[in-house]
C-alpha cells in the first residue's frame, strides 16, 4: 500500500486477509483493520460492488445498522434492485442499532462476546464437512449441486491438501484430462505465490486467461477450484459463491 497508495486492490487483499483472520480468531483489532482497508478501497473506487457488499455485510453482522444502510443505499444507486443489496437491507431493517455504533473496536468486542463459540463451532463443523467431502462421493455430489448452477461454470474440482483431485465435474466430460492438468498447475502456482508473498496459506485466488478464468477457495483442509468461461462475470457469481461457503455448505 505504501508503493501504490491509490490502488484499491491492495486494500481489498489486506482487508480480506484481516477479515478472514478475525473470523478465525475473533481478535477485534483484526476486524477494525479489515473495515479500515475496505473503507479505503471504497474511497478509491466508490462504485466497487465487491467492497460495498463486503462492508455492508460486515456492518450488518456487527450491528452497525446506520453504516450498513449507507453502504446498501450506495449499492442500490449503482446497482438498482440488486438481489444481494435487497437481502441485506431486509436484514438491516430487522436489527436494532448497537450501543457502540460509533466505535468499531467496541462493536467487534461486542460481537465476540455474543458469539464466543463462533470459531470453535465453524472449525468443528467445517472439519466434519471437509472430511465427508473427501471420503464420501455421494455426499460431495449432493453438497456441491448448488455450485454447478453458477452462471458460466465449466468445471468444478475439490482437491485435498496434497493437490490430489477427489471430486470433479465438467460440463463436457471430454475436457477432464486436459483441464485437470492446467488446473493443478494453476493451484500450485497460486500456493507458491501465497508463500512468496508471506501471506500464509492460500485462502482464495482468481487467475484469468484468454480461455476463461479460475477461482480457488480454501475450506478447512480442502480446496475448491472452479473454472469459468470468458463471458462469465465474477461480480455475478461472487455473491453466490460467498453465500455457499458462509451458509449453504453447512446446511
Amino acid at each position: 500500500t505504501e508503493k501504490f497508495p491509490e490502488y484499491e486492490g491492495n486494500h481489498l487483499i489486506l482487508g480480506k486477509l484481516r477479515w478472514d483472520r478475525f473470523r478465525q480468531n475473533l481478535v477485534p483489532k483484526d476486524g477494525v483493520k479489515a473495515v479500515e482497508h475496505f473503507e479505503q478501497a471504497a474511497s478509491l473506487n466508490p462504485n466497487n460492488y465487491k467492497v460495498l457488499f463486503q462492508l455492508a455485510k460486515i456492518y450488518v453482522e456487527i450491528g452497525a445498522v446506520k453504516k450498513a444502510k449507507e453502504k446498501i443505499n450506495t449499492m442500490l444507486q449503482y446497482f438498482p434492485n440488486d438481489e444481494n443489496a435487497m437481502k441485506l437491507l431486509r436484514r438491516a431493517q430487522l436489527l436494532q442499532e448497537s450501543a457502540y455504533h460509533e466505535d468499531l473496536e467496541d462493536l467487534f468486542k461486542a460481537f465476540k462476546e455474543k458469539n464466543p463459540n463462533l470459531k470453535k463451532t465453524s472449525t468443528t463443523m467445517g472439519g466434519n464437512i471437509s472430511q465427508r467431502l473427501l471420503k464420501d462421493p455421494n455426499f460431495a455430489q449432493t453438497k456441491l449441486e448448488a455450485l454447478k448452477s453458477l452462471p458460466g461454470l465449466l468445471g468444478l474440482l475439490v482437491c485435498d491438501s496434497d493437490n490430489n483431485i477427489v471430486f470433479s465435474y465438467y460440463v463436457e466430460a471430454s475436457w477432464k484430462g486436459q483441464v485437470e492438468e492446467v488446473i493443478q498447475r494453476s493451484v500450485k502456482a497460486a500456493k507458491d505465490c501465497s508463500l512468496r508473498m508471506d501471506i500464509g496459506s492460500l485462502q482464495d485466488s482468481r487467475i484469468e486467461g484468454p480461455d476463461g478464468w479460475i477461482y480457488m477457495k480454501s475450506f478447512v483442509q480442502i480446496l475448491f477450484v472452479m473454472l469459468f468461461s470468458p463471458k462469465a462475470k465474477f461480480r455475478q457469481v461472487e455473491h453466490k459463491i460467498s453465500e455457499f461457503f458462509e451458509f449453504g455448505i453447512y446446511q
